[in-house]
């Protein structure tokens, strides 16, 4: 089980299967004023024309070996790992070492249908690197944020297409650890 989440999903992406990673609440409330003020500002048209010319789809599934793989937009399979509730629609992977992630979120709505995955990477993931290797997947980006925010450094990285959003995202801060986060979130999956 010590697969890279990369090559994981990349089968998915071969397959055209699409699905992968958004925000984890913890880390929110520290950038989600810098994240909305600079959102806010992408230009809508901008973000269509950019999606129409990337025309790669994002993946929508995870594999999570030996278990059913959790797609976006469908509800949680019968056989998925262990999970536990940390609030309403959301839940916490109970144990650990699936991939390089240190902690996995499923966010889902009412109906229990995956809205959202979210990876928390270790403080030694690359950003940089983690970055060039979706561009390289993906495309480019369709935004490219970097903003100070709650003491420190904050920098996100975004792919869309009709059906799918995907972010990469780093926080640094002199006082805290250097976190890193990816989120795969279904556009069309309403919040619980």
């Amino acid at each position: 089980m010590t697969e890279d989440i990369t090559a994981a999903t990349s089968t998915s992406v071969a397959r055209t299967d699409t699905a992968a990673c958004h925000s984890c609440r913890p880390l929110r409330s520290i950038a989600a004023s810098v994240l909305f003020a600079c959102l806010s500002c992408t230009a809508h048209a901008d973000r269509t024309r950019q999606i129409a010319a990337s025309g790669t789809p994002i993946f929508r599934e995870v594999s999570f070996s030996p278990f059913d793989p959790i797609v976006l937009g469908e509800p949680l399979p019968t056989h998925a790992p262990s999970m536990v509730k940390v609030s309403s629609g959301q839940l916490a992977f109970a144990q650990r070492g699936f991939g390089d992630a240190d902690s996995i979120y499923v966010e889902t709505d009412s109906s229990r249908r995956v809205r959202a995955l979210v990876f928390i990477y270790p403080r030694t993931k690359g950003f940089d690197e983690r970055t060039a290797s979706y561009k390289e997947l993906l495309g480019s980006p369709i935004r490219h944020l970097m903003g100070d925010s709650a003491g420190g450094r904050f920098e996100h990285v975004a792919w869309e297409d009709t059906r799918t959003t995907f972010e990469l995202s780093r926080f640094a801060s002199a006082e805290l650890p250097v976190r890193i986060w990816s989120d795969l979130h279904d556009r069309a999956v309403t919040s619980p």
